[in-house]
């Protein structure tokens, strides 16, 4: 659907009356998505205020009809049943809730000045949303498709008193109806992001928060130490080492220390060796923090960097399994390259060692507030396909059912893991 990028025009349509008996749509609506607001899209289609001509009718048949764009998946919902089926399926879960621009005046607006107030990102978990457009059509017809754009909620405030909460989408490449904005402004595709305001009957779907899970926050090894570089560069790190690597730390042989050590040996080995033959996906074993910091600076060609690792803010000691609600999402700010982040693993080992790769994709830190009232601010990592991810990214897909590459799988940090990212 064509967008007038170089002004904003809000398409309004007559707002449904507010003292009326359910509606079909509204008892699904609050059957199926419980904690979740109606948006504004959806309540102005219960008493919709005109229909479409036939040709208009035809286009939106040939839109529908039309193939989906590489790494998109798409389809015309014709009910909100089924959009709400494509959304969940889409996002892997049925814990989402969509967002629409909001007027808070009956009737159409007129073309004016509009001053912003305020601009609030949209918290997206995964880094992947749905797009849902109201397409031209004898009755409510949406045309949604999966969109990895950025989006954020615009408070304006009009030169005649009307006021807005706008949904912006902001796209980092020539998605369908915005090359032609990096034409008209003269720069390249992808070059810097291109935002548009949706109409209101245009919607976004998301994680939110409110959404509860159940987690344990653990660590990999506790009290082991972190050794300066230069007591940690004076003990051994091979397998064939292993024995005088005991007899140094005066650790028994065949003890459970022992044998995580025999294992975490032979994954560094192997590592290194993959490393060596396939570039593209580093791994290394850091021994100390000094190598650990050089490592990142190494992959991330700079030392104006900062980590982000999951803490547990009001407690100390262990966590319990227990169930936990988002309060908050906020992306982790990934500049530079294309989502080019450094992940350092904790290992199992007689003293702090960490497993380091590069990794691309999206970040996030994630408020939780724990059922005995214990808070976190837990960092998630999103994975958009298994490229260098490791066993655990593909058996979630393979959980999830879904085609790798098809929605981002997040996962939590555990609390001596970190996440490395440019200034």
């Amino acid at each position: 659907m064509a967008r007038s990028l170089a002004a904003l025009l809000l398409l309004l349509v007559a707002a449904a009356g507010d003292s009326h008996a359910a509606s079909p749509a509204e008892m699904y609506w609050k059957i199926a998505l419980p904690t979740s607001p109606m948006p504004g899209a959806i309540r102005d289609l219960i008493n919709p205020a005109s229909s479409a001509g036939s040709a208009s009718k035809e286009d939106t048949v040939g839109n529908c009809e039309a193939a989906p764009l590489a790494g998109e998946a798409k389809q015309c919902a014709t009910s909100l049943e089924s959009m709400v089926e494509f959304a969940a399926s889409s996002l892997g879960t049925r814990d989402v809730h969509a967002v629409s621009t909001e007027v808070d005046r009956a009737g159409p607006a007129p073309r004016q000045a509009y001053r912003v107030e305020a601009v609030r990102p949209v918290p997206v978990s995964g880094g992947d949303m749905v797009a849902c457009h109201g397409m031209a059509y004898a009755y409510a017809v949406f045309g949604c498709h999966t969109t990895t754009a950025a989006a954020y909620t615009v408070a304006l405030s009009g030169a005649d008193g009307t006021r807005a909460e706008a949904l912006a989408a902001c796209h980092a490449d020539a998605a369908p109806g915005v090359a032609e904005a990096y034409k008209r402004l003269g720069v390249a595709p992808g070059s810097v992001p291109v935002c548009h305001f949706l109409p209101q009957d245009d919607m976004l779907w998301d994680l939110f928060p409110g959404s509860k899970m159940t987690l344990h926050f653990t660590r990999a090894t506790a009290g082991a130490a972190l050794l300066p570089r230069g007591r940690a560069d004076s003990v051994p790190f091979a397998s064939e080492k292993l024995p005088e690597i005991l007899s140094q730390l005066s650790i028994p042989a065949g003890s459970p220390t022992a044998d995580a050590m025999r294992s975490t040996l032979a994954v560094c080995e192997a590592a290194r060796i993959a490393s060596e033959t396939a570039p593209k996906h580093k791994h290394y074993c850091a021994t100390s923090l000094e190598s650990m910091v050089e490592l990142v600076a190494s992959s991330l060609g700079t030392r104006d960097v900062h980590a982000v690792s999951t803490e547990v803010v009001n407690r100390a000691g262990p966590t319990p399994r227990q169930a936990y609600r988002v309060e908050a999402v906020r992306p982790v700010p990934v500049s530079g390259g294309e989502g080019d982040m450094v992940a350092c693993h904790r290992m199992p080992y007689a003293y702090a060692v960490f497993g380091v790769h590069g990794i691309k994709g999206a970040a996030y830190t994630v408020t939780l507030a724990g059922a005995d009232g214990t808070m976190a601010e837990a960092v998630a990592a999103c994975h958009g396909d298994v490229d260098g991810h490791g066993v655990a990214v593909a058996e979630a897909y393979k959980r999830l059912g879904v085609a790798p590459g098809k929605v981002a799988v997040c996962h939590f940090l555990p609390q001596d893991d970190m996440l490395w990212v440019r200034n």
